[in-house]
């Protein structure tokens, strides 16, 4: 799920620096291309940072509130577990960053400080709220995708066609030798 996060990520913010190209008059030069991987570096890293920052004074908040002490604070945990990632993809989008990037990394912040200081309900209504929107939303990707290729017209199955050769493709070139190249690093 991580990796496939990640992908998102990465795509979103390649996409976006690369939609600089479609403009009417666009150079596409050495200098361009360029540009164009410092902008995507700098979405990148800025989008990682704000989620960073955001992570950090989540779990920082949470710990000098100490509620995991009082148990009648149950949802307002869960309020402050919603809210700090929230904050980061506006404030990312703000900034024109990625807001899916400051997530990703403000979840990885929050699930290692922020989770060991809220209370046992707390942290099981969070995780238990935040799996049942994560399966929603997944289902609904899904059943949109399915949905669509009914409506869709013909150009719709050559895209999806390259997906599926370009998705199997870069997993039988960086995949798997990818991996086999760790399990035999990690064996010794």
């Amino acid at each position: 799920f991580g990796e496939s996060v990640l992908n998102d990520a990465v795509a979103i913010v390649l996409a976006r620096t690369t939609l600089a190209f479609a403009k009417p008059g666009a150079d596409v030069s050495f200098g361009a291309v360029l540009h164009a991987f410092v902008v995507f570096i700098t979405i990148f890293v800025g989008s990682s940072v704000i989620g960073v920052l955001a992570g950090t004074c989540s779990s920082l908040l949470v710990k000098s509130l100490n509620l995991s002490s009082s148990g009648d604070k149950l949802v307002l945990e869960a309020a402050l577990a919603a809210a700090f990632p929230w904050m980061a993809y506006y404030m990312s989008e703000a900034l024109e960053f990625s807001g899916i990037v400051a997530i990703l990394f403000c979840g990885i912040v929050m699930g290692h400080y922020t989770r060991r200081n809220l209370s046992a309900g707390g942290r099981a209504l969070t995780m238990g709220a935040f799996g049942l929107m994560a399966q929603l939303s997944e289902t609904f990707v899904f059943i949109y995708c399915g949905a669509s290729v009914f409506l869709a017209q013909p150009r719709f199955f050559v895209t999806a066609g390259w997906t599926v050769v370009l998705c199997l493709l870069t997993r039988a070139l960086v995949v798997f030798p990818g991996v086999s190249m760790i399990n035999r690093g990690g064996r010794r």
